[in-house]
């Protein structure tokens, strides 16, 4: 109880490990309930198992509906959800106490940002192209940096906002389908 009280873990978290799983049909009537609650008071949660616990999305790998997600609870931010391949999980596979069984929910609305390289033959027009190819897959750049490899090549790193994996990939699709472009890749960690 006192790690409930200093804040090193979630109370309603705890609950949820210690009552037992409800009856398929009980579960049936308690998510209809939820739904239309939901309806009422805006959008739904994006992550399933989190009702009532603060969510964050990790900044290092940038989760986007569709990715395969770990939950891990952390004192002062509640759950933070990351990819199960981000290279930071791995200080965390030493604390399965902490460890939250989360997935994403089906049709969630909104975008969100996700973090790719496109190293491209360093040509005049290219970023404009990058950009326009961006663009027509209708999805928002975010934010966008370069790293000079040498006057041949140049590395171009975005922050673009998408709705989930399936629209990443046609972007990505898209924007590998340009000639300068010599790679694309996602960014994690």
């Amino acid at each position: 109880m006192g790690e409930i009280g200093l804040g090193s873990r979630l109370a309603a978290v705890v609950a949820r490990q210690l009552a037992p799983e409800a009856p398929p049909r009980e579960e049936s009537r308690l998510r209809r309930l939820f739904r239309r609650t939901a309806k009422a008071k805006g959008p739904p949660l994006a992550i399933r198992g989190t009702e009532g616990v603060v969510v964050q999305y990790a900044r290092c790998c940038r989760p986007i509906p569709g990715d395969p997600i770990l939950g891990f609870l952390t004192a002062g931010r509640g759950i933070v959800v990351h990819t199960e391949d981000c290279p930071n999980v791995a200080k965390y596979r030493k604390h399965p106490e902490q460890w939250i069984d989360v997935q994403w929910e089906r049709d969630i609305p909104g975008i969100f940002p996700v973090s790719f390289r496109v190293e491209v033959k360093n040509r005049r027009g290219v970023l404009a192209a990058v950009s326009a190819a961006i663009a027509d897959e209708e999805a928002n750049i975010d934010a966008l940096s370069f790293d000079d490899r040498d006057a041949a090549y140049t590395s171009m790193d975005f922050v673009v906002e998408v709705r989930d994996r399936v629209h990443l990939a046609r972007v990505m699709r898209r924007v590998r389908s340009l000639e300068p472009v010599v790679r694309i890749n996602r960014k994690k960690g």
